[in-house]
């Protein structure tokens, strides 16, 4: 059938590994060689005169709206994008399913700078596959890679740089132009899984796999209703997640996922069939007590007992270990924790460990600045730059000198103002 667009395929169709909006949009852009902004005009010009009557007409300003999330705009850009691609179940490649059972924004989960797992470019590189970003990248609650066990990165290792959200340039920077998967001793291992990935991850899973699907939205109130065995306390318990108001109220996902752990029931469950969710575990009175919930913290600073032990003992560890450097961020990332955990049953290791590491920082940008004494900007040099490039001399005299890139760049743009003079 003939299509007033170029009929592109989303990619990971059906699976967790589906393509978020974004990512589908930007690569129909590059496919008709226009900007993404340009396409959303075209698209929007092309609808309001394709449209029916009953249908809503599309804004330019849609360009600039969140497409992981839900609401007039984004169910309009849908149906436009169906009809004008050939597509069918587009929904699957945003949150739509949360519409009736949260608010119309997702900002507590959405991502506003790339992120990506480089294992995953480097897959989709080797099987000839398009570079795209997966929907679950563009979620806060996803730190990493479930197939790869790898922390997701935001910045490039060359130049240190954020993607830019609207240039499709993957899996090459778009600042520095150099590729986002070359430096694989720069991937970070994460073997512990955040709190929330795996339920997040199976709920695209089901939505890609049956577009279209819109979870009810007195499911997790009734699953509540189920699970409670002293009636008496419901209505307090309810209100650690639950606003109690008169007319029904919308929750967050963040709230879901949270309410879901502390029921030790997957959060797909609770969705789909609440009275089959609480048949897997009833929760027994006085096993979770929401009065007594300060004694673990509020928030991120929520932790059992087990965990603030392990807290306690990674931190105590990285105190007595030799000169190896490694951040508070990546401490916590380990267990997995927040820093704000760290902070609030700890300040005094936190502490010590912060002013470790400033030390550490010093001792090494004195290593650095004596290595790059050794650098000098000789005719060569020169030649070689404008053979290849000065990004690529700058590249080879990071590897050379065991330097960052920054501190490169820094002592040549230093020798070269020396030389001007």
């Amino acid at each position: 059938m003939a299509t007033a667009f170029f009929p592109l395929t989303p990619q990971g169709f059906g699976t967790e590994d589906i393509e978020a909006l974004d990512s589908y949009i930007l690569r129909l852009a590059t496919e008709h060689g226009v900007t993404e902004y340009q396409f959303h005009r075209l698209l929007a010009w092309w609808w309001n005169h394709a449209k029916s009557e009953s249908q809503g007409e599309l804004g330019r300003h849609v360009g600039y709206v969140s497409k992981i999330g839900y609401g007039k705009d984004i169910d309009t850009l849908i149906q436009a994008l169906e009809k004008a691609t050939g597509q069918e179940g587009l929904s699957g490649l945003t949150l739509s399913a949360f519409r009736d059972i949260c608010g119309t924004h997702v900002g507590c989960q959405s991502r506003h700078v790339h992120y990506w797992c480089p294992a995953c470019l480097r897959d989709q590189t080797k099987e000839g596959l398009p570079a795209y970003e997966k929907l679950a990248w563009r979620l806060s609650v996803i730190s990493r890679c479930r197939t790869h066990k790898l922390a997701l990165e935001s910045m490039c290792p060359s130049c240190g740089r954020n993607q830019l959200r609207h240039v499709d340039t993957w899996p090459d920077c778009s600042g520095c132009g150099e590729s986002l998967i070359s430096k694989e001793h720069l991937w970070r291992p994460s073997d512990h899984p955040s709190d929330g990935e795996s339920d997040m991850l199976d709920v695209i899973a089901h939505c890609a796999a049956n577009p279209g699907t819109i979870f009810h939205r007195d499911a997790a109130r009734q699953f509540w209703k189920l699970i409670r065995e002293d009636k008496s306390r419901k209505g307090q318990a309810g209100n650690e997640y639950f606003h109690q108001r008169p007319e029904p109220t919308r929750t967050l996902i963040s709230v879901l996922l949270r309410f879901s752990r502390e029921m030790n029931v997957p959060l797909l469950s609770i969705l789909l069939d609440p009275t089959q969710a609480s048949a897997i575990r009833t929760l027994p009175m006085g096993e979770w007590d929401p009065c007594h919930k300060t004694h673990l913290g509020r928030g991120r600073c929520r932790l059992s007992v087990s965990q603030r032990k392990a807290l306690g003992r990674t931190l105590k560890l990285y105190l007595r270990s030799g000169k190896t450097y490694k951040s508070l961020v990546q401490l916590c990332g380990a267990l997995p924790c927040s820093t704000g955990a760290a902070r609030y049953w700890y300040p005094d290791l936190v502490q010590a460990v912060v002013e470790r590491n400033r030390s550490l920082k010093r001792g090494i940008s004195k290593n650095h600045e004596k290595s790059l004494k050794r650098l000098s900007l000789d005719a060569e040099l020169a030649l070689k730059a404008e053979a290849v490039g000065w990004h690529k001399v700058e590249a080879e005299l990071s590897e050379q000198f065991a330097v960052p890139l920054h501190r490169v760049r820094k002592r040549l743009s230093i020798l070269k103002r020396g030389t001007r003079g």
